[in-house]
């Protein structure tokens, strides 16, 4: 290897590879001779971003550094605001493009965890349950659709995605609408993977909102060879998925298995409901937001609110007034039309933007309303999801009810026919009603779907767990100023 370095007072210039001069361009030349090539620096997408401090990020000196991403298999360059992905000359990650939407306004709607239903684990291994607990996302096809929903205007919609791991083997955007079809071997790509270490695809909707500022919304999208959630088989090839925990539980709660929800003691004492989320988690007046309102002690307005009062109500149906933002609103009514937080009208699309407002028909069509409190992938189930499961009751599964005891919470276990372990845990931690007071009345779970009705009685419809034989039970029309619990279903 040759060696030339030319000096003057103001610059050096190398060549490496043959001895000659370099360009007059060139601070460095590197010549091959078509036998050897230049080695980046390597780091993985954790290392890139771990050297990406505040303090890397405010010197413009480290505009153009270049390294090998070996998490994404391409050269990316420091443009002095983001890493460029150089594999397809567009960004690393558009999310630093765009300020995230705030508004509440928009959301992107689709499956964010798909289980690749490959190992079968033995149980309470990794958190992540036998294959007879689980259900394969892959099992009916390998594409599915994203939607954008908007419920102010929006334009110039446009999806991107960051697959690092090569999973998407399409993307088809349509209108609103984004088909991605992943490659045929990527449950054997995700084979081994858990909760702690899935494969990531991230969606990002870039858009001009009503305002005309362009805004995004980005999914983070988890491909594991692991339990997504919590499961009940409902038909001969029919799973659903719920979240295996209540709305507004502790970050502690979140990974407990459904057994162990049940050995962990929660009070059945009326006066003590109020501070005990633990596994209850939050209560939820039909149709609301998570605005503070879901709290079990939030603080109380007496309503209902009338929606044809300017100032009462956001443009989404939510409580705007200032007295009454993030309470729990109360009516002194005790039956018929007023039993609601909300009149003038009673919106039955709150939840469900499809939803008729008549007496549940099936089957229903679930379109996500911005107000789900559902996280992004999850939304509030239908009524005719938690009709299924009260079907599938001793065909596909079990129940064991947990009486009130010490070390215990009183709710639901459900548990595969011919299977050992509980898939699901429904507690029973009461309600609060229309007048802000608590009651563990029998059934003393009530769990809202999606559903609601306009009319002389306006109700939200629940699906109850209790201690009679009836019971688990679908149809309970509750009187939508309740405070129920929440439990998400997946996407």
């Amino acid at each position: 290897m040759g060696l030339l370095l030319i000096a003057s007072p103001a610059y050096a210039q190398v060549t490496i590879g043959e001895q000659k001069p370099p360009q007059s361009f060139s601070v460095l030349e590197l010549i091959s001779n078509a036998q050897r090539g230049l080695r980046l620096p390597q780091l993985t997408s954790d290392e890139r971003d771990a050297i990406t401090t505040a303090a890397f990020k405010a010197n413009d000196k480290a505009e153009g550094l270049t390294i090998f991403n070996t998490t994404t298999k391409c050269v990316e360059t420091w443009n002095g605001t983001i890493w460029i992905n150089r594999c397809e000359g567009t960004p690393a990650d558009p999310r630093d493009l765009y300020p995230q939407d705030k508004s509440g306004n928009y959301i992107l709607s689709g499956k964010v965890c798909y289980d690749a239903y490959v190992t079968d684990w033995n149980t309470g291994e990794n958190n992540c349950l036998p294959l007879n607990a689980r259900t394969d996302a892959f099992a009916n096809g390998y594409s599915f659709t994203y939607k954008f929903i908007g419920s102010a205007t929006f334009n110039d919609l446009t999806f991107e995605v960051i697959d690092p791991n090569r999973l998407v083997a399409s993307k088809s955007p349509s209108g609103s609408d984004l088909t991605l079809t992943f490659s045929s071997d990527v449950k054997t790509k995700a084979k081994g993977t858990t909760k702690d270490n899935p494969l990531k695809v991230v969606v990002v909707a870039v858009f001009k909102d009503n305002t005309g500022k362009v805004e995004q919304i980005a999914l983070d999208i988890a491909v594991q060879d692991c339990a997504c959630g919590c499961a009940i088989q409902t038909g001969t090839n029919t799973w659903l998925t719920f979240m295996c925990y209540n709305l507004g539980v502790p970050e502690s709660t979140k990974s407990l298995t459904p057994l162990e929800q049940s050995n962990t003691f929660s009070t059945a004492v009326i006066a003590d409901l109020p501070n005990d989320s633990t596994i209850y988690g939050a209560w939820y007046q039909w149709g609301r937001k998570t605005d503070g309102h879901q709290m079990r002690n939030s603080l109380t307005y007496s309503g209902p609110l009338d929606a044809s009062v300017a100032g009462n109500l956001d443009a989404n149906g939510q409580v705007l007034l200032p007295a009454a933002y993030g309470k729990f609103i109360t009516t002194s009514a005790a039956t018929g039309a007023l039993v609601v937080w909300r009149t003038n009208p009673v919106d039955p699309t709150l939840w469900d933007s499809s939803c008729p407002g008549v007496a549940p028909a099936l089957p229903q069509n679930p379109v996500k309303s911005v107000n789900d409190p559902c996280p992004a992938g999850w939304r509030v189930p239908t009524y005719d999801e938690w009709a299924a499961v009260r079907a599938a009751n001793n065909v596909y599964y079990t129940t064991t009810w947990i009486a009130a005891a010490a070390g215990k919470t009183p709710g639901m276990l459900f548990t595969p026919v011919g299977g050992s372990q509980p898939t699901l845990f429904l507690p029973a931690g009461g309600f609060r009603t229309g007048t802000g007071s608590y009651s563990t009345a029998n059934p003393a779970g009530r769990y809202w779907s999606s559903y609601g009705t306009i009319g002389s009685n306006n109700y939200g419809y629940t699906f109850q767990v209790g201690s009679g034989s009836s019971y688990p039970e679908i149809g309970g029309a509750t009187y939508q100023v309740h405070g129920n619990p929440v439990r998400c279903i997946a996407e």
